[in-house]
């Protein structure tokens, strides 16, 4: 008696269920944009640690985790913040 693969069911399809956003991704990239307005020389290195960290999670996951953007975002933000706060710090620093 020959044996035959049992159905597939559509929930089957997704065991694992649909991608979900990172919640790593978006914490750093509401640090990279709060790093451009207040503390960006503590916070920008802090969402450049985070975002970077949230991008390795995701492509660590295979496919199950999505905010790989948000992350890049967080990074651009945090160097962006953390090179505008320097030069701010040292103008103020050299003018006094």
């Amino acid at each position: 008696m020959p044996t035959s693969a049992p159905p597939v069911r559509p929930e089957d399809e997704y065991a694992s269920g649909p991608p979900r956003s990172s919640s790593h991704a978006a914490v750093a990239l509401v640090v990279g944009i709060v790093s451009i307005f207040m503390f960006g020389i503590i916070l920008g290195p802090i969402a450049i640690f985070m975002g970077v960290r949230a991008r390795n999670d995701i492509d660590a996951s295979n496919g199950q985790m999505t905010g790989r953007g948000q992350a890049t975002a967080a990074i651009v933000l945090g160097v962006a913040a953390a090179v505008v706060w320097a030069v701010i710090v040292i103008s103020a620093i050299a003018g006094s």
